[in-house]
C-alpha cells in the first residue's frame, strides 16, 4: 500500500510540474511605410521595429531601425490606442536620431494592464517624424510576432469602438471572434 502511495504522489509530482506554464516574453513588431502614415505619403523610407513585453507583463523593450527618410528625423513614438488608419495620442517618446537613417535599440519603458490589453489586440503603433513631414513620414502598426502589417482602415471600420462587452456561451465563441476579427 506504502508503495502505491509512493508511486501516486510521484506521478502527480510529474504531471504538476508539466502543468506549469512557462511565461516567456511576447513579441511584437512592425514594418514601416509611407502609405501607413496619416496622410498617406509616398515616402522610400523603410524599417522595422520590435517591441517585447517581459513575462510578466510590466515592461517593454522597444527597438527600430529606420532607412530612406526624405529629410533628417525629428521624433518617434509609439501611439495608441488606435487600429490602423487611427490617429492616437503619444504614449512613449522614443526621441530623435536627426538623419535619415537609424536605429534606437533596446529602450525600456514600464506599461499597465491597459496599455499591455491594447498591445496585445494590435492598437499601438511608430510613428517616425521628419522635417519635411513632421506630422509623421512613416508609420507602422504594432501587431504581435508574424503577422502582416495591415493598410489603413476605412472610416467605418476606424468608427467602430475598440473596446467590447460580450455575453455569449462557449458555443458561441468562435462565431464571436470571427465576426470581430
Amino acid at each position: 500500500m506504502l508503495k502505491k502511495l509512493i508511486v501516486f504522489v510521484a506521478l502527480m509530482t510529474i504531471v504538476g510540474a508539466m502543468a506549469i506554464s512557462v511565461r516567456a516574453d511576447t513579441i511584437f513588431s512592425g514594418k514601416f511605410s509611407g502609405a501607413q502614415a496619416l496622410p498617406p505619403n509616398a515616402s522610400k523610407a523603410v524599417g522595422t521595429a520590435t517591441v517585447v513585453l517581459n513575462d510578466t507583463a510590466t515592461r517593454i523593450t522597444i527597438s527600430l531601425d529606420f532607412s530612406g527618410l526624405g529629410s533628417n528625423q525629428t521624433a518617434a513614438h509609439i501611439h495608441g490606442p488606435a487600429r490602423p488608419g487611427g490617429i492616437a495620442p503619444i504614449l512613449f517618446n522614443l526621441g530623435s536620431q536627426g538623419t535619415t537613417s537609424g536605429s534606437l535599440v533596446s529602450l525600456s519603458a514600464a506599461v499597465s494592464p491597459r496599455q499591455v490589453a491594447q498591445l496585445k489586440a494590435g492598437q499601438w503603433y511608430f510613428d517616425i517624424h521628419s522635417t519635411k513631414l513632421f506630422g509623421g513620414e512613416i508609420r507602422a502598426q504594432i501587431l504581435p510576432g508574424g503577422q502582416a502589417p495591415v493598410e489603413n482602415a476605412s472610416r467605418e471600420e476606424l468608427n467602430r469602438p475598440t473596446s467590447y462587452t460580450w455575453k455569449f456561451d462557449s458555443d458561441h465563441l468562435w462565431d464571436v471572434l470571427e465576426t470581430v476579427w
